[in-house]
């Protein structure tokens, strides 16, 4: 218990340091003088009172107050020692100081991708044209083109411009390396190999294993399933398709190929159970432990894979001797000493979702699988109940108990609630164990022999394809998942956790639980009712909407035609703020857009994020193919583009037309007509560039980027206040028009 508040006052340090701005010597201070204090107090004032609480053990933690105090500044401590100041032997010193020469050896797995090879690597000596090497510390990330081959521990000299990892909208590339130790970035460098090697021997040995083992898949098996084998067994799923990647997110079963917290969970699971069925209790646990160890190693050993190993086996523990609080202690203190190694980790998505589901293995698998035990008991025939209780409590419950804890921060993290992950889950999960027994094996035995592996291989691809296919089938299911958005994510975050909550204390409010049924019942009504209401008041009502944004690297239109139909226009900088304000406005359960416009050379930089949450049906454009993570997200779908040229008219349905109405080097302006009502998007054009005839005094004109221009025009423009909206709607004959920020 006393490690326990301890490591809880390390963590809580650790983050009070991020937002404090203090440096290393005030936290040291902080936990000095609390460690004084406390030696004073118990030395001169034993039996004062307060002072006597402050200095004694509290009955409850076990632990003098202060000590936690001292805790919480050692926790600030380490974190505000890890983001010193870069100094002349740091890398991160050096970025934007020009070309640049420098040596180091390749310290991780290349990551392949399509257009790139992103690869890590441990510089040791810089230097600059006409200077003496100097000796630096620091991993640099290299971007590289495609087609080299690189391994583990080979000496480079690379010769570039070192700089600070790029910012991309609303995601921050930088803050996301620098949690993994990577403070400087460089774009395809220039590069000679050296000669000599580096880094230790084991792991080069396992790289070695691991670049050999997805050579063999890729032999093996057929895409996309090699793709899929190459990530469950290896934790290397780069080149698996955009669309198949997408669908196993939506699914809400994306845990099978990234290796993470949730991952190893179930792989716990599925080892126990399997072991089980072989062994006594004892030598079964220790095999799930050897099992998930070494299934770390051949995955690359790398700190999120064994941060979730390390805990999984923590949960396989305490199901042996059966005391999920203590084993919940010893998370906790292994948590903290993760942290204390790496401050960086409470902010790491992997490890709050491998702590969360090894909490919730600890927690509630155990209640879970006891209450099914029961209730089969009583219903159903004892053989029957008997036949059921393993592969229910191994396949389902102990997912769904993983479920519980990790569905706040997958909310919170992603803005999306899978619903078909409850039927995704039991559906794919119990063909899981026999495909990795099988895919493992044909691995192994293929790196001896390989007719033997491909033998093997013949019992694991219809598993692998089953997996595929039933996935891309859920994901096509409407209202699979329900998009909230960043404030909606809050709520239902809040509330997930409050829920978690009260089941940790379920013992001490089991005297209010009958007064708290009504009103909890009540709750979960209203909660009803509001989805309902705001899917009705989202549903087509006859009229054409259009509503205006006012966006960083705005304006954003999205059109709703009268029957429902919607296309967006433009985009934005940040892709959190599109999402959010597409979210308010289109249908809780909305699968995606049914068209995207690209009419100007603007705000695409956020789009492709947005486009990942609502893909559209039909995307065009008249301002060329985009480029960037937009032109890749488009190459990934495979959607296609198809251009506009002059006089092209779209229907959105059997009333509402847009057509082309002037063409630009900057875009094209779009002129919308339903029934009586016609508007002008300029799309970035100036009035000079669109035909005299529809600059009339009835046209309205709406997302101008130099409104005063069309005002002198002649024409009426409606604009959304700055950082808010602007809603028409019409029935063809009559406009409202209402505005809000």
């Amino acid at each position: 218990m006393p490690l326990f508040w301890m490591s809880l006052a390390l963590i809580l340090g650790i983050l009070a340091a991020d937002g404090s701005g203090w440096g290393p010597a005030l936290w040291a201070g902080c936990a000095a003088a609390a460690l004084l204090v406390w030696g004073g107090l118990r030395r001169f004032w034993r039996g004062a009172g307060w002072r006597a609480w402050l200095s004694r053990a509290h009955p409850r933690m076990k632990l003098a107050p202060l000590l936690l105090l001292a805790g919480f500044g050692l926790g600030g401590l380490r974190y505000a020692a890890a983001h010193l100041p870069p100094g002349p032997g740091d890398l991160a010193y050096y970025n934007g100081a020009g070309e640049l020469s420098l040596r180091g050896w390749v310290a991780g797995f290349p990551d392949r991708r399509d257009r790139v090879i992103l690869l890590r690597v441990r510089v040791e000596e810089i230097s600059s044209p006409g200077s003496a090497p100097r000796a630096v510390r620091g991993d640099l990330l290299v971007m590289l083109a495609p087609g080299q081959d690189f391994a583990y521990g080979q000496r480079l000299e690379l010769r570039g411009r070192p700089a600070d990892p790029p910012e991309d909208g609303d995601f921050s590339y930088r803050d996301y390396l620098a949690r993994r130790g990577i403070y400087t970035y460089l774009a395809y460098p220039r590069l000679q190999m050296t000669g000599g090697q580096a880094g230790g021997w084991l792991e080069a040995a396992v790289f070695r294993l691991r670049a050999a083992g997805l050579a063999l898949i890729a032999r093996l098996y057929p895409a996309p399933e090699s793709e899929l084998l190459s990530g469950i067994l290896l934790g290397v799923d780069a080149g698996m398709p955009a669309a198949l990647a997408s669908a196993f997110q939506a699914t809400g079963v994306a845990h099978i190929i990234a290796i993470s917290g949730f991952n190893m969970v179930v792989l716990s699971g599925l080892f126990l159970g399997l072991f089980g069925r072989l062994l006594t209790r004892w030598w079964a646990a220790l095999a799930a432990v050897l099992a998930l160890a070494g299934y770390s190693l051949l995955a690359g050993g790398g700190a999120s894979v064994v941060r979730a190993a390390i805990m999984c086996g923590l949960a396989i523990a305490a199901a042996q001797i059966g005391r999920s609080s203590g084993a919940f202690n010893a998370l906790l203190l292994s948590a903290g000493v993760m942290c204390l190694f790496d401050p960086n980790l409470p902010w790491d998505v992997s490890f709050q979702l491998s702590f969360a589901a090894t909490a919730g293995l600890m927690l509630y698998a155990g209640p879970l699988q006891g209450g099914f035990a029961a209730w089969a008991a009583r219903r159903l025939p004892q053989g029957l109940a008997e036949r059921l209780v393993g592969p229910v409590g191994e396949y389902f419950l102990c997912t769904l108990a993983a479920q519980l804890t990790t569905l706040p921060l997958i909310v919170w993290h992603f803005g999306r609630l899978s619903l078909s992950s409850l039927a995704a889950n039991p559906l794919v999960l119990p063909v899981q164990a026999p495909l990795m027994v099988f895919g493992g094996l044909s691995v192994l035995l293929g790196l001896v022999w390989q007719p033997l592996g491909r033998g093997l291989a013949l019992l694991a691809w219809p598993l692998a394809a089953y997996t595929d296919r039933l996935v891309e089938w859920l994901a096509r299911i409407p209202a699979g998942q329900i998009v909230l958005g960043p404030e909606g994510s809050a709520w239902v975050a809040i509330g997930c956790g409050l829920v978690i909550l009260a089941a940790l204390l379920r013992e001490r409010l089991r005297p209010a639980w009958v007064l708290l049924r009504p009103a909890l019942a009540l709750l979960a009504l209203g909660g009803l009712a509001v989805f309902v209401w705001r899917a009705a008041l989202a549903l087509p009502d006859g009229r054409l909407h259009l509503t205006l944004l006012d966006l960083p690297g705005g304006p954003a239109l999205l059109i709703r035609a009268p029957q429902g139909q919607t296309l967006l226009s433009g985009g934005a900088e940040a892709a959190s703020a599109l999402t959010a304000a597409l979210g308010r406005r289109l249908p809780p359960a909305a699968a995606g857009l049914d068209g995207l416009l690209l009419a100007g050379p603007g705000g695409w930089q956020g789009l492709a994020g947005a486009l990942e949450v609502y893909p559209p049906a039909r995307v065009f454009s008249c301002a060329g193919a985009p480029s960037g993570r937009l032109g890749d997200w488009l190459e990934a779908s495979q959607l296609g583009l198809e251009l506009l040229s002059s006089g092209r008219a779209l229907r959105l349905d059997g009333e509402t037309r847009l057509e082309v109405a002037g063409w630009g080097e900057e875009g094209c302006a779009l002129r919308l007509t339903y029934g009586r009502l016609q508007l002008l998007l300029p799309g970035g054009l100036l009035p000079q560039q669109i035909p005299a005839s529809l600059r009339a005094p009835n046209v309205l004109a709406i997302g101008a980027d130099d409104p005063r221009a069309w005002r002198e025009a002649g024409l009426r423009v409606l604009e959304a206040p700055p950082g808010g909206w602007l809603e028409l709607q019409s029935d063809g004959v009559r406009l409202w028009v209402e505005s809000g920020r």
